[in-house]
């Protein structure tokens, strides 16, 4: 302790590797933005503005429940005497992407059901409307990537992986060249926890794609309502990408934290003996991966607590947001 009391990279290290320190950083960085667009208010008819403040606690409950089981995994479990040992903790890396996907499909069902009724008169035929209509072009983009970052990080890691006896593949294989030493096999990201994350993956893909597309599909109102009901269905979708892409990030961190370890390894002793190098080809890329991940912790926070705030503004004042859209 006092030799990390004396290091300040040692302790900026050490916060860094804090999930939950990446959320601190994140509301100061939402507080400074909402303090920058404080006259930024999202007025909209009342049935959108209820999908909203839906989406606005889809995105609460993903951090809340992030929160909850980094607290309580890693650090009450061990205070009780009941440590994870030997236990693959598959969970806690799609658990954002399902939570996500859960909150995400209750929304869907909403507009479903309540948030998709008949038009009050009959409207002219408009142009065929998909999932990409309102979704916001940059984020629809920033989305695709970072779930097919995720994918394929997964997978390349997955392969490099080797299992143990009792077939779980949770190892990485690391040799000391020249020697007769057994190959040193650390706790890896292999598919035991790579396989739960690609399911997850695909289900919050689909689902968000099934909100966009019937967020955009639903008919107009009235003739008198098309505008303010694009724009209200632009900021709906714009949300529900955001936290889809949050989710992905917070697990596409915390696969590269895992991930890092590895990289840090470089030599092993045995013994009095003098230390083996040990040869790992994406050593560095892995150490790099480390210091990547609490920027993405940062980014995904940031989106899902500036989700909330949105959500929070724009039903404000329902009654007046309604009267807005009404003739």
């Amino acid at each position: 302790m006092p030799d990390l009391l004396s290091d300040p990279n040692a302790i900026i290290s050490a916060l860094f590797s804090l999930p939950l320190f990446s959320f601190v950083i994140a509301t100061i960085v939402t507080v400074v933005i909402t303090r920058v667009r404080r006259s930024d208010r999202s007025l909209m008819p009342l049935t959108y503005s209820r999908e909203l403040k839906m989406l606005g606690a889809v995105a609460v409950a993903v951090v809340v429940i992030f929160a909850i089981e980094n607290i309580v995994r890693g650090y009450l479990l061990c205070l009780v005497g009941m440590c994870l040992v030997d236990v693959v903790d598959w969970w806690r890396y799609p658990l954002p992407l399902l939570a996500a996907a859960l909150g995400l499909g209750v929304v869907l069902v909403s507009i479903m059901t309540t948030g998709t009724r008949t038009p009050e008169e009959p409207m002219l035929p408009t142009s065929r409307r998909t999932w990409a209509t309102f979704g916001p072009r940059r984020g629809l983009v920033v989305a695709g990537v970072t779930l097919v970052g995720l994918a394929a990080t997964t997978v390349a890691a997955g392969l490099a992986s080797s299992s143990d006896e009792n077939g779980r593949f949770i190892y990485l294989e690391l040799v000391a060249p020249n020697t007769t030493l057994e190959p040193v096999r650390p706790w890896f990201y292999g598919w035991s926890y790579g396989v739960p994350v690609l399911v997850s993956v695909a289900l919050l893909g689909l689902v968000t794609l099934g909100l966009l597309s019937r967020n955009a599909a639903r008919p107009y109102l009235r003739a008198d309502t098309v505008a303010s009901e694009q724009g209200a269905r632009t900021t709906v979708a714009a949300a529900a990408v955001h936290v889809a892409t949050a989710a992905a990030l917070l697990a596409l961190a915390g696969a590269l934290r895992f991930i890092a370890r590895a990289g840090n390894l470089s030599s092993v002793a045995v013994g009095n003996s003098e230390p083996y190098e040990i040869v790992w080809r994406y050593a560095a890329l892995a150490s790099a991966a480390g210091w990547v991940a609490p920027l993405l912790e940062v980014a995904g926070f940031t989106l899902l607590l500036f989700v909330g705030v949105r959500s929070a503004r724009a039903v404000a004042r329902p009654e007046r947001v309604a009267e807005a859209a009404s003739p």
